[in-house]
C-alpha cells in the first residue's frame, strides 16, 4: 500500500531545455551515424550520384522520422506489457503548439529499473538497429539524419528517467501522459 504520491510533469521552462538539449544531442546522433555511414561504405570513384536538399528529400526525411517515432512509441509499449501494463498510445499538443506522440500506462505501476526499461528500450534499440541499417543497407545514408533527429528527442525520455532515479528505493513510477506519479512503499 502506499503512504503517498506525488508528480513531476513537464513544465514550459524545461520544454524550452529540452528543446536545446535535443537539438545538441540531434546533431551529434546524425554525427554519429554519419561516421557509420562513412566508415562502412567505401568511396565511390568516378561519377556519383549527387542528392540535394529538394522536397522530395525532406518529404523522405520526414516520412522516415514519423516511422521512428511509431517504433519509438511501441517500443516503450512493448516494454510495458512485458512488466504487465497496458499501454495506451496518443497524440497530445504541448504548449499549444508542439506535438508530440506518447506511450502511457496510466494507473499501473513500475519499479524504478523497469520504468528505466521503458524508457531506454526507443533509445537504445533503434540507435542500434539504426547503425546496422545505415552500415549495411544499400541506401542507409537516408537514414542518417532521421536517426539523429530520433535520438534528440531521447532527451525527455532520459530527463525523466533521471527524475526518476532521484526517488528513493521502493518507489514505484506510474507512467502518465504528461509526466510521473511517484507512489512511495
Amino acid at each position: 500500500m502506499s503512504r503517498g504520491a506525488n508528480e513531476w510533469t513537464l513544465g514550459f521552462g524545461i520544454g524550452l531545455i529540452w528543446n536545446v538539449l535535443g537539438g545538441v544531442l540531434a546533431i551529434v546522433g546524425a554525427a554519429t551515424f554519419l561516421e557509420v555511414y562513412n566508415l562502412t561504405h567505401p568511396v565511390m570513384r568516378g561519377p556519383t550520384l549527387e542528392i540535394g536538399v529538394g522536397i522530395g528529400a525532406i518529404l523522405s526525411t520526414g516520412l522516415l522520422l514519423l516511422v521512428l517515432i511509431a517504433a519509438h512509441e511501441l517500443l516503450h509499449g512493448l516494454v510495458m506489457r512485458l512488466f504487465g501494463g497496458r499501454p495506451r498510445y496518443g497524440v497530445g499538443v504541448m504548449g499549444k503548439v508542439l506535438p508530440y506522440f506518447y506511450c502511457t500506462a496510466e494507473g499501473e505501476r513500475f519499479t524504478r529499473i523497469q520504468f528505466a526499461a521503458v524508457a531506454l528500450a526507443p533509445a537504445v534499440v533503434i540507435s542500434l538497429l539504426g547503425s546496422l541499417a545505415v552500415a549495411y543497407l544499400p541506401y542507409g545514408g537516408w537514414l542518417v539524419l532521421p536517426l539523429g533527429l530520433h535520438l534528440g528527442g531521447c532527451v525527455g525520455d532520459v530527463w525523466v528517467l533521471a527524475v526518476v532515479l532521484m526517488q528513493p528505493r521502493g518507489t514505484m513510477i506510474e507512467d502518465m501522459r504528461t509526466g510521473v506519479r511517484f507512489h512511495e512503499c
